[in-house]
């Protein structure tokens, strides 16, 4: 990120109101003032320019010029004050919210006084784009469009790389892992949720290993046929006389002029000789049937991201992200290969080019894949990553925490993954891999009901909600289970296991209700592993970037324990994300080792 503005001040100035936002805390310098328009409204920024990260990541308030994200941005988990001196404006209405089931950052009552009226806000843990809005008998006054930054991650890139990851990663399991036999009908539903799913396959598709490398393969060596180019030359120049060449002469006898010849030699000319004659030569062309395929699939995907960008809103990573695949695709049919190659409105699927030649394959199977996939129930997951609404970070993490345990799982095993899928935010309920004589199993957000007697991943006594459960099996028989629960609210692994004797000592009753909201988590780690037959130990996931891990054991063993596992979304050099990978899977692996043990 470049240099921005960091705002300890903000005022709001229209016609009949005049509105003032600081936050809460606020001991910042405003050494400049900076005077911006948006939609008749003044809006005065108060405060210094930086260009340290650190700094504009904890900022309360900065302004900068971007063209993804907006350009005034609040933070997460942090109270504003916001006064409001209205005049002769009369039944105001403060940030209502967009529909029934969205967040209002309103923090308390309003506390109105005469002309005069203020409030607090806190997003607390809804990133995403909203805006400052207020009302006067159902008018519009004032509607600035805002974002909201994630606190514990850096809003600039992390947060950022989790989305993206979840859309690559996601949709890489859907359907790298598919065969053709195995997936449904393509159904006709909704266009818009068709589309939803048409995005995240090519997000997909898009992805290195698929349709970039399949390009360079076929560019190694692209199909092409011997053709005949039919072409007027000067009788001279000739290079294949032959049949077609006579039957040239014959029917254009208009060509025909006296020439200086001896008619003994060529009697039937009678003297005369054709200016110009039909000639043709071999060429090398590229419009072959795998071509014209190739240029119609690249084509077809235009058409869909064409539509995706058309319907978005251009302040969403889906409209952006669609924008970029679009001119990546542009790009290869630009190549000269695709001049002669004709676009045809359909295929020829036939060709066992298309199923046997490198590249080509590849190409082909996605097309196979495309449309045999279902239509698939992702609604909640498109609402939470792309609508213009804030959205819970915490959700986020939580299912960035998921599709990196799905990775982990599948590291374990060279074998695919055996799926079985869910709906809406839970789009994959249980995934599978052979370990050695053993299964891995991968639940997500199970819910572990209480069942009398003893069955396995039953609630001896109230029903449980972990949000991942790792199960292992040896011949269909469940050895063990663990627990993860992604706890987005902590920052280091102190945070969940170092609860102290200090409790009564606290300054203020909001310290108070934090450290009895860490001890409650951490009870309900205790609840997994004890309440839950056949579950064995149960940790916290939370976004930290330390490269350790905690666990508190009952014995020398590595289970029965309660625990934390940092795991930070990054993607920068000297992230800590591939070590911490590393760490849960080797946990993993000695739980496994300690079940055969004990098995043995």
């Amino acid at each position: 990120m470049d240099e921005a503005l960091i705002v300890n001040k903000l005022e709001l100035s229209s016609n009949s109101l005049k509105v003032t936002i600081t936050h809460s805390g606020s001991n910042l310098a405003s050494l400049e003032e900076v005077l911006i328009n948006y939609d008749n409204i003044d809006v005065k920024l108060f405060g210094f320019k930086s260009n340290d990260m650190n700094l504009l990541t904890k900022a309360p308030i900065i302004y900068n010029h971007s063209d993804l994200l907006q350009d005034i941005k609040f933070l997460e988990h942090t109270r504003y004050k916001m006064e409001i001196d209205h005049g002769t404006c009369s039944d105001l209405i403060i940030m209502p919210k967009t529909t029934n089931y969205s967040q209002s950052p309103i923090s308390g009552e309003i506390v109105n006084k005469d002309n005069f009226s203020f409030v607090f806000l806190n997003w607390k843990s809804n990133v995403g784009i909203d805006s400052i809005s207020i009302y006067s008998n159902e008018d519009p006054i004032v509607i600035l469009p805002v974002e909201i930054r994630a606190a514990k991650l850096s809003y600039f890139s992390d947060y950022k790389y989790m989305v993206d990851e979840i859309i690559a990663k996601s949709s890489n399991i859907l359907w790298s892992d598919k065969s053709i036999s195995s997936l449904p009908n393509k159904k006709e539903t909704d266009i818009s949720n068709n589309l939803l799913e048409d995005y995240f396959f090519i997000k997909a598709a898009m992805e290195k290993e698929y349709i970039p490398d399949f390009w360079n393969v076929i560019l190694q060596n692209p199909k092409t046929a011997l053709d005949r180019e039919y072409r007027k030359v000067s009788i001279g120049n000739v290079s294949n006389f032959n049949n077609r060449t006579i039957m040239s002469i014959i029917q254009n006898p208009q060509n025909l002029v006296r020439a200086n010849i001896g008619a003994a030699r060529i009697p039937a000319l009678r003297g005369m000789l054709p200016q110009e004659v039909e000639d043709n030569k071999q060429i090398l062309t590229y419009d072959t049937s795998e071509n014209r395929f190739l240029k119609f699939w690249l084509n077809y995907l235009l058409s869909i991201l064409n539509e995706i960008i058309r319907i978005s809103d251009e302040n969403t990573l889906m409209f952006i992200d669609s924008k970029r695949m679009y001119s990546e695709i542009a790009q290869m049919l630009s190549h000269p290969m695709f001049h002669d190659v004709v676009l045809e409105p359909y295929i020829e699927t036939g060709n066992l080019t298309l199923r046997r030649v490198q590249g080509y394959n590849g190409m082909f199977k996605l097309y196979q894949d495309f449309q045999a996939k279902g239509a698939l129930e992702w609604d909640s997951l498109y609402e939470m990553l792309f609508n213009k609404q804030v959205k819970p970070v915490y959700d986020i993490y939580e299912i960035w925490v998921f599709i990196e345990l799905i990775n982990i799982i599948k590291s374990l095993s060279l074998s695919p993954p055996q799926i079985v899928f869910g709906k809406g935010k839970r789009f994959f309920e249980k995934i599978s891999v052979p370990y050695h004589s053993y299964i891995i199993e991968l639940n997500y957000q199970k819910v572990i009901k209480h069942v009398k007697g003893k069955k396995s991943l039953t609630s001896y006594s109230m029903r449980m909600d972990p949000d991942f459960l790792v199960n292992v099996f040896r011949n269909k028989q469940l050895l063990g289970s663990i627990a993860f629960d992604a706890k987005y609210k902590f920052k280091s692994l102190n945070d969940i296991l170092v609860v102290g004797e200090e409790d009564d000592d606290l300054e203020n009753e909001e310290e108070k209700e934090v450290r009895k909201a860490k001890r409650v988590d951490l009870l309900t780690m205790h609840a997994y592993k004890d309440a839950i037959r056949g579950v064995l130990g149960s940790y916290v996931v939370l976004p930290s970037q330390e490269k350790d891990i905690e666990l508190w054991s009952e014995n020398a063993q590595i289970v029965p324990s309660v625990g934390a596992f940092p795991l930070y979304p990054s993607n920068t050099v000297d992230s800590s994300l591939d070590v911490q990978r590393e760490n849960i899977k080797n946990f993993i692996k000695k739980f496994i080792n300690n079940l055969n043990r004990k098995s043995t």
